[in-house]
């Protein structure tokens, strides 16, 4: 993994800066896009965060003890910074799945979509890098966590599936049925109803314009965005159950193996992470306009007065905001249920 990230490092860096020196701007949204400093601020990060996994992985070989001295602090904090900066890095990656399902993705062009795979890429690289040699800082090891004597490079232990205490299963319900006001809107205008003082005529116009998944879905009144929400009330589902932590019997070659703890927790966290920060946004953003202290813009089609619009946006919110709230504590807690223990820790301990 050290080795991975580095190489990771330094490719992610090369691009930054290419792109960089030849005026290439990163998109952020529809007209937005990222400021100069920042892609050269996260190319100069991931050149140190690949010297530090070096660092890491030569003491790793060599046997040395990680936490002798200053540097190998210095190490971590490179690493943790670089993996943070990454992660918030990861903004828009919901939004742009659901782009690339609708056929939309390269419409603002392939570099938008490139960096944040390459983002993804290196979040992904380096957060274990970063946890394993923190543990190991630590005097622990850098694969179970737990302080033991023996190898730590042999098998792994894992415990039973088993679903979330009660308290955090309540607690990812309630944060899920943030999405009804949204989600209720959308079925409403479906179903023919007027919401928020949008016609359910004008929202169909407004949403079946071009081309794409997504204005097919709508011409027969679905909408791929609630769809989106609704997989990702499943994944939470699947967190916090035991049925998320081994295939299902219907499962082609995979029935009743256990689930590669990667596959819910990269999409838990990092989504988590950009649905709740856009929620905060737009919830933010709905209080100002309706407490008065920011202008209220002019409402965009299909929307016809500023209240509507506002409460939209205020909806969108807590539905954005519920949703990356729920997936942080279900995966919170599907990471504690289902962390492996090293078998000769659990040999030492008598566990």
């Amino acid at each position: 993994m050290p080795y991975a990230a580095a190489v990771w490092g330094v490719v992610y860096a090369c691009v930054l800066f290419a792109w960089t020196a030849a005026g290439t701007r990163i998109p952020l949204g529809p007209n937005v896009t990222l400021p100069v400093w920042v892609p050269i601020t996260l190319a100069g990060l991931a050149l140190l965060s690949a010297g530090a996994c070096l660092f890491s992985a030569h003491r790793d070989r060599t046997g040395r003890a990680a936490g002798a001295g200053p540097v190998p602090a210095v190490v971590s904090a490179v690493l943790v910074v670089t993996a943070g900066a990454l992660v918030l890095a990861t903004f828009g990656a919901p939004m742009v799945v659901v782009s690339m399902v609708a056929g939309t993705l390269f419409e603002s062009g392939p570099v938008g979509p490139a960096h944040l795979l390459l983002t993804v890429v290196g979040a992904g690289l380096l957060l274990p890098a970063a946890l394993a040699h923190v543990r190991r800082s630590g005097g622990r090891c850098p694969r179970c966590g737990r302080a033991h004597r023996g190898r730590t490079d042999g098998p792994l232990a894992h415990p039973e599936p088993s679903r979330a205490s009660a308290r955090v299963r309540v607690a990812v319900l309630v944060a899920m049925s943030g999405i009804l006001p949204w989600a209720g809107a959308k079925v409403g205008w479906s179903l023919g109803w007027d919401v928020f003082g949008v016609s359910a005529r004008a929202w169909h116009e407004s949403s079946t314009e071009g081309e794409g998944l997504a204005q097919a879905l709508a011409a027969v009144g679905i909408d791929i965005t609630v769809l989106a929400a609704l997989l990702v009330c499943v994944l939470m589902l699947g967190l916090t159950h035991a049925w998320g932590q081994a295939f299902p019997r219907w499962t082609p070659f995979l029935a009743g193996k256990r689930v590669p703890r990667v596959l819910p927790l990269a999409p838990a966290l990092l989504t988590g992470v950009t649905l709740t920060l856009y929620g905060l946004v737009l919830a933010v953003l709905a209080a100002a306009y309706l407490l008065g202290i920011v202008d209220t813009p002019e409402p965009a089609a299909p929307f016809t007065d500023a209240l509507g619009s506002t409460l939209m946006i205020g909806s969108g919110g807590l539905a954005f905001g519920g949703l990356g709230v729920g997936l942080l504590v279900a995966g919170v807690s599907y990471t504690r249920r289902t962390r492996p223990v090293c078998a000769v820790a659990l040999r030492t301990t008598g566990a």
